[in-house]
Order: structure tokens, then sequence, then C-alpha cells
């Protein structure tokens, strides 16, 4: 048995809507695989990348694990707990969101 923190990361560089998770195991002291979550429609990250490209949106999209992250041989098992446990979870996906909000608008602020 294992037990995994959730560490989770925003893109200073643009306005994706993406959370980063590096998912931690405790016991290995190591990340084990890297989840990202777009929670915004089809229609914004195609507007947002400028064309409909689907291997793009797939990335973009929903859940997926990260193609440029960290990723282990139990990476495919936590993405499943993820979605089951987690993301029907409203609260949680709210707050994951206010994170988001609050990140950009000091982004905002120091940038200045």
């Amino acid at each position: 048995m294992d037990e995994y923190g959730f560490l989770e990361s925003f893109c200073d560089e643009c306005d994706c809507r993406r959370v980063f998770f590096t998912v931690l195991s405790r016991a290995r002291k190591e990340p084990v695989a890297t989840i990202t979550w777009g929670w915004e429609s089809k229609a914004f990250y195609i507007k947002w990348f400028g064309r409909k490209d689907e291997d793009i949106l797939r990335e973009m999209m929903g859940t997926s694990l990260s193609i440029s992250g960290k990723q282990s041989a139990i990476s495919e098992k936590l993405l499943v707990m993820f979605n089951e446990v987690l993301f029907k979870d409203d609260d949680y996906t709210s707050r994951i969101k206010n994170h988001y909000d609050l990140f950009r608008s000091e982004l905002k602020r120091v940038r200045k």
C-alpha cells in the first residue's frame, strides 16, 4: 500500500486553463505520474490553439497523462483513480479552478 500526494502547478506563460498534477509516492519518494486537467470546452481550446488538432485537443481537454511529464508503470492506474475519485468531487474541482484564478491574479500583479 502506498500514499500519494498531488502537487498542483499552473503555466505562467499562457492562459490555457489547465493544471498539472505531479503525483508523488511516499514509498518511492519520487514522482510517479504527471496528470493534466483542462476544464474548458473544445471550442475554447480550438480558439486558444488556433486550429483544430485532435492530438492537441486530447492533451488539452479533460484529464490525461502529460506527454512531457514524469510517468511510471502505475501512471495509468493513478489516472483512473484520479478520474473515479477526485474528479467526481465538485468541491475539489472548484477549488482547483479557484487556485488557478488566484495564481493568474497574482501573476498579473507581480508582472505590473
